[in-house]
């Protein structure tokens, strides 16, 4: 499948929100998660870095460490 090797991250986005928009269970939610960014690709760019500070200020996003 070259289509998945040259998925672009939109497309990853894509087929995350569509795939969770089905899922009620969060278990199976993060198995999706999971499997589906294997296929994002590298980026030198800091875009995602400063949407998730932005959503973090904003209260949108609420984000916590845990000691696995």
């Amino acid at each position: 499948m070259d289509e998945l090797d040259d998925a672009t991250a939109q497309d990853v986005i894509d087929a995350l929100r569509l795939a969770l928009m089905a899922q009620k269970d969060p278990a199976e939610a993060i198995k999706i998660v999971n499997c589906l960014i294997e296929f994002a690709p590298e980026t030198d760019s800091n875009r995602g870095i400063d949407l998730l500070l932005r959503l973090i200020s904003q209260s949108t996003l609420k984000v916590s460490m845990v000691d696995a």
